[in-house]
């Protein structure tokens, strides 16, 4: 197995979260997302596809990242004060130069999201750095090569671990320590730790609220 083989299908094969692109690279691909019900039952989308076994054995054979972008977003469907808590983080596969030196394959991404009231961990591979729909750059940096292997290895050791309100915060943190460079985001993780928190002490107090007055 090798990294070329985790964008064989078709857009008409069955939806698979690393086989959303054929070989060559399109982007204007649907990214065909869950929607599943949220805390007051409204209807919540969800970006990519769940992480199982065989998604970590395809992250285990990449050859590499070098490339690691974290963003924020809102945590779906919760209040507004909750919109710049849910992290995302994106690796950009490294791919080995062609052996007639014509370069690489186009630029291909791993999208990494955990949901703690909606599914937890997810992901999903685009043609771009960016993820969908509204999200702010926390920021960007050079890996200098991490070993695919490195990053499964992570992921699996998280899969394992029950889920808390924290996780997500824990799990793009954990990402970036992967690739090394826990110091280039210690202030944002620091900040974010505290305000999940909050946010999440806050829910529990308007629960408890709730409770109390039926």
């Amino acid at each position: 197995s090798s990294v070329h083989q985790l964008g064989t299908s078709s857009r008409n094969s069955k939806y698979h979260p690393l086989s959303a692109m054929a070989r060559a690279c399109d982007a204007k691909l649907p990214d065909l997302p869950e929607c599943i019900r949220g805390r007051q039952g409204a209807a919540v989308t969800i970006p990519g596809g769940p992480i199982d076994s065989t998604i970590i054995s395809e992250i285990h054979n990449v050859w590499g990242f070098d490339m690691i972008y974290l963003y924020t977003a809102a945590i779906p469907g919760a209040k507004e004060a909750a919109k710049a808590l849910h992290q995302i983080v994106v690796v950009k596969m490294d791919t080995p130069d062609k052996e007639d030196g014509t370069g690489d394959e186009p630029d291909s991404f791993l999208e990494f999201h955990c949901f703690p009231d909606h599914g937890g961990f997810r992901i999903r591979k685009t043609c771009v750095q960016v993820p969908g729909g509204k999200f702010t750059l926390v920021k960007n940096e050079r890996c200098g090569g991490v070993y695919g292997y490195r990053i499964a290895d992570t992921v699996e050791d998280w899969l394992a671990k029950p889920i808390t309100f924290s996780t997500g915060v824990e799990f793009a943190e954990a990402l970036v320590k992967t690739c090394n460079l826990q110091e280039a985001f210690s202030d944002h993780f620091k900040e974010a730790h505290v305000e999940i928190k909050a946010w999440h002490d806050e829910v529990e107090k308007e629960k408890a609220a709730a409770r109390a007055a039926k």
